[in-house]
């Protein structure tokens, strides 16, 4: 009897001690989150502003969460390729990808199977404000002179802008809606051959990201007419808004951070914390100014209601340019 006694008293221990062992495992991988490489899709090619601006919080953000991320990029029809990958990946924390301002675009021209909810956002981490901008030489020194021309010779004035349907041509049919004028719009591929365009007068204006072409502004061969923030810009004090002179036109592209939907709450706490304290530290606002990346800070919360009242105007200035197949 005291054998059978002591054979249920061992048994009993190692059901104890394997019950303790399995519930401080659960346990502690939730408190340890992360436990491993995190990887970063990045859907546009290498060595672009959107893949070097995403290498640089991922660097701040490893520091923070203690363990590498990963960057992948994984480029084509406009980002597409890349978020449908992110979307359909394990929702544990261990996916994380880049999101911009194009997947808007996807969605609404229904060119993609993915939608901007299907993630969840830890923050957006850059915005990149347009400017209407003219030659230096230019006899054109006003929006209001612009504007004049384009209502009295419409498609007179050659428009640059970047491909088709993308944020800048979106911009600059915005601003046509709202002056009643018209424009040429001629398409690049992004804003360095826009720059170049405008500095060799192929072009007659443009609408571009005023950090790119800030050193020409500065030096005077480009002459920045308005702004499209909703207040004016602190490096261009002098120079009004679209909607101060009654065009409502406020607009202009990000960057965010974002997981598969149903990522659990401790992991996106944990991921969430690590990128904003990297976005604060002055290591990544340094090297973000630096580089042009036109760093802005909003929370998960406040990026959610801003994209959720943006996805409307995009849907219906795509629908006006009759470029989406919904």
């Amino acid at each position: 009897m005291s054998n059978m006694r002591g054979i249920v008293a061992v048994v009993s221990l190692v059901l104890l001690a394997s019950l303790a062992v399995g519930l401080a495992g659960c346990g502690g991988q939730a408190a340890k989150f992360p436990s491993k490489t995190i990887n970063m899709i990045i859907p546009w090619p290498a060595g672009g502003a959107s893949d070097l601006a995403a290498r640089l919080i991922a660097k701040g953000a490893e520091k923070e969460l203690g363990v590498a991320i990963s960057p992948t990029n994984i480029a084509g029809s406009n980002g597409a390729i890349g978020w449908a990958e992110a979307a359909k990946a394990k929702n544990d924390g261990y996916t994380i990808c880049l999101a911009t301002f194009d997947i808007l675009t996807n969605q609404a021209m229904g060119t993609s199977p993915v939608k901007y909810d299907d993630f969840e956002y830890l923050m957006q981490f850059t915005a990149q404000p347009f400017g209407v901008m003219v030659h230096g030489d230019s006899e054109i020194k006003t929006i209001q002179d612009l504007v004049k021309v384009a209502k009295d010779s419409p498609e007179k004035i050659k428009m640059g802008t970047t491909p088709l349907g993308g944020v800048f041509h979106q911009a600059v049919a915005l601003f046509e809606k709202a002056s009643g004028g018209k424009f040429s719009v001629v398409p690049f591929k992004g804003s360095p051959d826009l720059n170049a365009a405008l500095l060799g007068k192929h072009i007659d204006a443009q609408m571009n990201t005023i950090s790119l072409a800030d050193q020409h502004i500065k030096s005077g061969t480009i002459r920045l007419l308005a702004v499209t923030t909703d207040k004016r810009m602190a490096a261009y004090p002098d120079t009004p808004t679209l909607k101060e002179l009654g065009y409502d036109v406020v607009y202009e592209s990000w960057r965010a951070i974002a997981v598969p939907k149903g990522i659990p709450a401790n992991a996106k706490k944990v991921l969430e914390d690590a990128f904003v304290k990297a976005f604060k530290a002055a290591e990544f606002q340094e090297a973000a100014q630096k580089a042009k990346h036109d760093p802005f800070f909003r929370t998960s919360s406040e990026f959610k209601s801003f994209v959720d009242a943006l996805y409307p105007r995009v849907q219906q200035v795509i629908k006006d340019l009759n470029l989406g197949t919904k």
